[in-house]
């Protein structure tokens, strides 16, 4: 694997005494905007969940494999950027990246991590409410904190961008959403049961269309011949 191609994780450790982060990394990526971007999973929440007026369930079984691609492929292509490169303009607003001010959108966060994820109130305090969000695939974000200029550790996904409602699409369809995500695992029960009907492929080849994600008319024939031959 090529060096452009590896995603860069992050190395945390928690210090119990004074409950601060420390961070335990090569000392040239410490504040520093020209390094490449470098990602922690250590507090990552996979599962999918229903809290209050929040839910990242997803509407299809095809629509939640197909997010997990979009976000690894997300994280991939961040990862070979610096700070100062994703705060120009043109790849902040193609990956939407927003930095939350609004307490109203830092109090939702909190509710999902401390009543959704059972997260201890003590542990959120510590992200010091430095919480962003970025885009990983249309109308789906991920919620992660600021811990430095190049590192972020993300928190969870949040696939229906209910965090900042006011500008998501169809929130009555969306909190009917029960497919979990593929991060939290299947059941071999929802694995039999929840199969992807020709409604969800066709209704997603024309939200692609719509969208302007599909333009090769070749490519939308063979998606079409997959469809006719389930």
């Amino acid at each position: 694997m090529s060096k452009c191609n590896k995603i860069r994780i992050l190395n945390e450790t928690i210090n119990a005494k004074d409950k601060s982060t420390l961070i335990t990394t090569p000392k040239e990526l410490t504040n520093n905007r020209e390094r490449a971007i470098v990602f922690s999973f250590s507090n990552f929440q996979k599962e999918s969940i229903k809290c209050r007026d929040f839910n990242n369930y997803y509407r299809s079984k095809l629509d939640a494999i197909n997010a997990a691609r979009d976000f690894m492929e997300s994280i991939k292509n961040l990862s070979t950027y610096t700070p100062s490169q994703l705060f120009e303009p043109a790849l902040k607003e193609q990956y939407h990246y927003n930095e939350f001010k609004d307490e109203l959108h830092i109090q939702r966060i909190e509710n999902v991590l401390i009543n959704g994820y059972n997260m201890k109130s003590e542990k959120v305090k510590q992200f010091e409410k430095l919480y962003f969000e970025f885009q990983f695939s249309d109308g789906k974000r991920v919620i992660g904190i600021k811990i430095e200029e190049n590192k972020f550790s993300l928190l969870f996904l949040d696939s229906s961008h209910f965090i900042c409602k006011e500008s998501s699409r169809n929130i009555k369809q969306k909190e009917k959403y029960s497919i979990p995500g593929v991060f939290g695992g299947w059941e071999e029960s929802v694995d039999n049961i929840l199969e992807v009907s020709k409604d969800d492929f066709l209704q997603m080849i024309i939200d692609d269309i719509q969208m302007g994600k599909c333009t090769d008319i070749h490519e939308m024939a063979k998606d079409l011949e997959d469809i006719v031959s389930m």
